[in-house]
Parts: structure tokens; C-alpha cells; sequence
């Protein structure tokens, strides 16, 4: 019997052990896997772009072309967004089954090449290795450089089907050809064939610049570092977590700073043109993983009822949703949508990350373990014990402080590595410090930042990778008057919030964290912020009446070891400094909410 609609069930696990997405500087050792993996990739690029399952249709259900995919039918206006749900309860929960149905293509592509090899011993070879292969992700947070073949590698050389000869072709992960490019799209993008990362121009033969995608990341690993410990270890509300429309640091802000980093004025850093670069699939897997952390230690937690914001597609703005709201266009069968409800367990999907493969311990055990992975992989230096301290470091931390050869640091002053030696010792007891922004995205003309300063005045030039910039927040969009919806919000006065850490860098300034008059006399004088779009065009802050900026701590205490690990530190509540930003253009005052 012909089914209606393509279901999105995940991949067939062999046996009881549910595989692995991995790192992909782990992925990439097992070279088997690894050719399956591009061969597939490279199909679904070639398919033509009427095809249902062709990159091109999967990478344009996150926006453009904003047409029906598996002839699931939007609302009346045909300018109304893709079906992403940005801004919403369900952005962490949506993104699952997407990223699912991504990896079931591409793992189905991998299955006919695997038993299509005329060598029996080779068939062999890659139908074991087809077991093994899951989606892989980008760990941004704990290593910010990105491995040659998803930023550098032009061609790869693969073992072809059926033969088994060798062959080079072009690298499917460096980007995507469009195939021809698609009559809905607009400006630039109407121009570019094929994705582009920090383009050189705006004319058709531009080319992307790797150099640019790694400084940018690797200026902001602190920030990405510091953002996603305090994410997990200090987030236990799902609103909060979920989405940018939220009052704190959530899951979807620091989503929405890795997309403009990577993509500069390109693809990666446009909502509507997003889906079609094949990082953007890596970045959203470790979306999904840090989705599966905080599940791990929030057991109890799940989606909560709350507006849809900007709507989507298929979903009207302001209307309310849930954990019951349809995953549309992902059907399970060809009646039932998948809903945040059934999404809860990644082997429904066939998959695990490494942090919670422990399929047998209990749910205080896996907490722990992740506990322990979190504070490995992201927190402070304190949140070691000491005799972890004085050991040689283990192998992935010593590859998290890596870099590509050639590549330099470009803000050395707050790269990741840059005091690999002498990290900054927090106390016992400890403020942590950090910035909040509140801001309409839609006043931006498009995808940017609001970048944060500790100078006496704000440099001139490209504040990209201004030395005295300490952190930003990411503003990532659709161009003004692309999509009915975002016309509305604009209207509406939407805003989203941003969080930009500051404690790391005011003790690397040798200043008392816990000296509180003093910091806040210090940041009263030298915290500065200015707008910018992604092609470092100012944003005039008089043009932003909806920016504000408060300046937070919170009051952290570290607690005792048990079992010789300490856990997550305690955190109090926060206290708002209104006295540092009153008086500054965006600055929150003294009377604000």
C-alpha cells in the first residue's frame, strides 16, 4: 500500500544498542562510516530539486521557498514563513524530528549504496559501518574549530559504489549548489548559486571565507562556553530554556549566535536561506544534544503551554500551543503528526549522544553523569576538582584547545585558549556577572549584533574583531518585508532577550568579582554596546527604541565535593544594577520593569 505522506521514523536500531551521534572530530575516525556519510550527502545534493527527499526540499522546510513539503498545506498567505517555529515553547522540540528526518534520508541513500557494491567483501564492510551511522554534530561550546571538511576541504576522495573505485568529488559538507537557484528567492541570494559563508561579494561568482567562519567562532568560544555552562547548569524553566522570547539565556539565543557567526552576511545568518547549508544540519544536532543535557538533569521538566509568537507556516501567530501542538509537516503515519509529547525519548528516533547512552542507570545516575560531562566540557576552571587540576589533561580537553593550522586567533584576548595555563580561579563564593538585552529584531534590516565593549570608548573600525569587544548577542532574521509574519511582529513590538557573560573576562581585567561597588563603578564607566548588521553596517542605537540593556550578578557558592565531585555551583537570585546602564542610549533606567 502507497503511503500519503513521507513518515518520519527514525532510524532501525540493530539489537538493543541504540547508536551514537557523535562529535564530529570523533565521526570522522571511523572512515567507513565516514565515506557512507558523503556519498550519501552528495546524492541528496544531486537529486533534483523537485524531489521530495532532495537536499534542496528538506534544507526549505526551515523557510524559503515557502511551499508546501509533502503537500502538507500552510495557512491562506502563501508569504507566511516556513514551517520553523523560532521564537516559540516548541523551537528545541520541532528541530528534533527535523534534524530526524534529515538523518533517515540521508542514512537511506547510505543503505542503497552500502548493498550496492559488487565486491562482496566490501559490501560487507559498509553495510556493518551502515549500523553505525548517525547524524553528526558541531560542538561549538567546548571547541570552536571547525574540522577542514566542514569549513576548508574542497574535494573528498571516497570508495564509489558499485565498483569500489576511488574517486575525488566536491565536499557536500562545504556547501550546497542550487540546482537551478529558486525563482522565490531575493537580493543577494538571488544571485549566489550556490551557499556562501562571509561572501566575498554580492556578485554570482563570490566565493566564502573560511578564515572569516573560524576567527569569528574562535573570538567568541568564551562567551559560547560560558553561555551554554550557565544554560545548563542554572536553566530550570522550559520557557526560559526553549526560546528567545524569554526573559533569560535560552537554548534558542545562543542557536541564533552560532547561525550568525558562521553564516556573516551568508546563507547561515538568514532565517528563510538557513536550511540550505549543510552546517546548518551539524549545528542543529548539537541543538537537539544540548536539548537531551538539560533533559537529563531537568528529568521532570517538558514543554509548557505558550504563545507561537511570530506563527509559522502552518501555525497562526499568537495562537496558544503545547506539548500537543502538531510537528507539522513531520508525520508519523499518514494521519498523525509527531507532537513535543512522543519527541521526549531520541530512540524514538533511533538515536544517543554520548553523555546519555547509560541506558541502565537511573535517573539521579544520569544526572550525575551529565553533570560531571557539563562541568568537564563547559564550566568554570573552580568546577574541577583539584586533583583534576594537577593531572595531565585528558585527551578531548587538550583537542578542545586545539586550532586549525594557519588559522590565528583573532580577539586573542578572549579566545578560548588563550590562557590555557592560568584559567581564572573562581572563589568559594562568587557574583557572576552578565549583561541582558532586550530587543525588537525586526527594528535590525536584517541579520546582527549587539556587541559589548569594556574600553574607555568605543573603538572605530570593524567591531567584529575589535579587541575590546567582550561578547555579543546575536539578532538572526529574516530581511524586513520578506514574510508576512515578521511584518506583523515588527508591528506587534516582539522582542527577544540575549545574555552576554562578563564575569570571565572581568577577572582576566584582574578585577574582585566579589567586590561589588567597585565593579559596578567600573562598568558604569567602560561597558559600552553597539548595533551592527552582519555586514558591520551600524544600527544607530537611536534607531532601536526598543533596546535595553541591564547589567545582573548573581551570588554563586561552590558546594562540596561529594564523592571527589563538586557539582553545579548554587546560584541566588539575581540583582539587577540599574545604576550601571541608567543614562546610556538603550541602557535599562532607573524606573524600568
Amino acid at each position: 500500500m502507497t503511503s500519503k505522506h513521507f513518515h518520519v521514523t527514525g532510524i532501525p536500531a540493530v539489537g538493543t544498542d541504540v547508536p551514537l551521534r557523535k562529535n564530529f572530530d570523533d565521526f570522522v575516525k571511523d572512515t567507513d562510516v565516514l565515506n557512507l556519510y558523503l556519498l550519501a550527502l552528495d546524492r541528496i545534493q544531486n537529486d533534483e530539486q523537485s524531489v521530495l527527499t532532495s537536499f534542496f526540499q528538506i534544507g526549505g522546510i526551515h523557510g524559503k521557498p515557502y511551499i508546501p513539503w509533502d503537500n502538507v498545506q500552510g495557512l491562506n498567505n502563501p508569504t507566511f514563513g516556513g514551517y520553523c517555529t523560532h521564537g516559540s515553547v516548541i523551537f528545541p522540540t520541532w528541530h528534533r524530528p527535523y534534524v530526524a528526518l534529515y538523518e533517515q534520508v540521508v542514512w537511506d541513500q547510505a543503505s542503497l549504496i552500502a548493498n550496492s557494491y559488487e565486491n562482496p567483501a566490501l559490501r560487507n564492510k559498509y553495510q556493518e559501518a551502515l549500523k553505525r551511522l548517525r547524524q553528526p554534530y558541531y560542538d561549538w561550546a567546548a571547541n570552536t574549530t571547525l574540522h577542514p571538511l566542514l569549513n576548508t576541504t574542497e574535494t573528498v576522495s571516497v570508495v564509489s559504489a558499485p565498483g569500489g573505485e576511488k574517486r575525488n568529488i566536491r565536499n557536500p559538507l562545504l556547501g550546497y549548489k542550487f540546482r537551478p537557484i529558486d525563482p522565490s528567492f531575493d537580493g543577494t541570494f538571488a544571485v549566489w548559486p550556490q551557499t556562501l559563508r562571509y561572501p566575498t561579494s554580492n556578485n554570482a561568482d563570490a566565493k566564502s571565507q573560511p578564515d572569516m567562519v573560524q576567527n569569528a567562532m574562535d573570538s567568541r568560544g568564551e562567551q559560547l562556553r560560558d553561555n551554554t555552562f550557565d544554560l545548563l547548569a542554572f536553566n530550570q524553566d522550559w520557557i526560559t530554556f526553549s526560546n528567545h522570547t524569554s526573559s533569560g539565556n535560552s537554548l534558542e539565543s545562543i542557536h541564533d549566535q552560532v547561525h550568525v557567526l558562521i553564516g556573516g552576511n551568508g546563507h547561515m545568518a538568514n532565517i528563510p536561506m538557513a536550511g540550505f547549508d549543510p552546517i546548518f544540519f551539524l549545528h542543529h544536532t548539537n541543538v537537539d544534544r544540548l536539548l537531551s543535557l538539560w533533559q537529563a538533569l531537568n528529568p521532570t521538566l517538558w514543554v509548557v503551554p505558550g504563545s507561537s509568537e511570530d506563527g509559522s507556516f502552518t501555525v497562526p501567530p499568537g495562537k496558544q500551543i503545547d506539548v500537543n501542538t502538531d510537528l507539522t509537516p513531520f508525520h508519523i503515519d499518514d494521519v498523525t503528526y509527531w507532537i513535543s509529547a512522543n519527541s521526549r525519548d531520541t530512540k524514538s528516533f533511533g538515536y544517543t549522544y554520548p553523555e546519555v547512552s547509560n541506558t541502565g542507570a537511573s535517573p539521579e545516575e544520569l544526572r550525575q553523569t551529565v553533570m560531571r560531562a557539563v562541568m568537564d566540557l563547559y564550566g568554570p576552571q573552580s568546577g574541577i576538582s583539584e586533583a583534576a587540576q594537577t593531572a595531565e589533561p585528558s585527551a578531548s580537553l587538550v583537542q578542545s584547545k586545539s586550532r586549525a593550522p594557519g588559522v590565528p586567533p583573532a580577539n586573542p584576548g578572549h579566545d578560548q585558549s588563550a590562557h590555557p595555563s592560568n584559567p581564572p580561579r573562581y572563589p568559594n563564593r562568587y557574583h557572576d556577572w552578565f549583561a541582558t538585552v532586550i530587543v525588537n529584531p525586526y527594528q535590525f534590516a536584517g541579520s546582527g549584533y549587539v556587541h559589548f565593549f569594556l574600553t574607555d570608548t568605543v573603538p572605530s573600525g570593524n567591531w567584529m574583531f575589535a579587541p575590546e569587544r567582550v561578547g555579543d548577542v546575536g539578532i538572526f532574521r529574516n530581511t524586513s518585508g520578506q514574510c508576512a509574519n515578521c511584518s506583523r511582529s515588527e508591528a506587534a513590538g516582539e522582542t527577544i532577550t540575549g545574555h552576554v557573560p562578563l564575569t570571565r573576562v572581568l577577572m582576566q581585567k584582574g578585577k574582585d568579582i566579589n567586590n561589588v561597588e567597585d565593579i559596578r563603578a567600573y562598568l558604569k564607566k567602560h561597558l559600552h554596546w553597539r548595533c551592527a548588521l552582519v555586514d558591520g553596517t551600524e544600527v544607530p542605537l537611536d534607531e532601536l527604541p526598543s533596546l535595553q540593556v541591564k547589567l545582573c550578578s548573581a551570588l554563586c557558592e561552590r558546594q562540596e565535593p561529594r564523592g571527589g565531585f563538586e557539582g553545579f555551583p548554587r546560584r541566588h537570585t539575581p540583582e539587577v544594577h540599574r545604576s550601571v546602564t541608567h543614562g546610556k542610549v538603550g541602557g535599562y533606567g532607573l524606573d524600568d520593569n
